[in-house]
């Protein structure tokens, strides 16, 4: 007799996490730019005194040691430019979003591909297309831009959880 498992739910809490995080970029687009700016400088910072003080305490001269104190410094160099420029950082947000975006469709492409249901393959494929537009940003405006990957994230967590729930059955 055949194991029932959970594999098909498994992504369903990233889901709701992703169609949330849409929600919040289409409601308050420019305070998601800002905060999501805010905190890729403060993880930045965080990475970066973790390194420092994983060398501090070794105080190790081989190379990888030391090329890890450079790459510790110079990510507290850069998270202390994104807390303080962090406009000029955001133009760079709709980007990553877009790619993950593309990322996650081309993932649900691929499943609605070993399914073959049609339904999944139209619904992941617009969401790469949608990916891409952000990613591309062909638009004037970042805040559009923004709003824009919102609706896309919650149009790919909606159609993912769906997916899941049916694969599950």
């Amino acid at each position: 007799m055949a194991k029932k498992t959970n594999g098909g739910k498994k992504n369903v809490p990233s889901l709701i996490i992703m169609g949330l995080l849409g929600l919040f970029l289409i409601f308050w687009p420019n305070a998601s730019l800002t905060i999501a700016g805010k905190l890729a400088g403060i993880a930045l910072l965080l990475i970066a005194a973790a390194g420092i003080y994983t060398w501090l305490k070794d105080k190790s001269t081989r190379p990888a040691d030391l090329a890890r104190l450079i790459g510790s410094g110079a990510a507290a160099i850069v998270g202390l430019w994104i807390l303080f420029n962090t406009q000029s950082f955001e133009k760079f947000i709709p980007v990553v979003l877009g790619i993950g975006m593309i990322v996650f469709g081309a993932t649900e492409l691929y499943r609605a591909f070993k399914t073959k249901n049609v339904v999944s393959m139209a619904l992941a494929g617009l969401a790469v297309v949608l990916g891409l537009i952000v990613a591309c940003n062909p638009f004037a405006s970042i805040k559009l831009t923004v709003i824009c990957a919102g609706i896309a994230l919650v149009y790919t967590a909606v159609t993912g959880i769906l997916s899941e729930t049916k694969l599950s059955k």
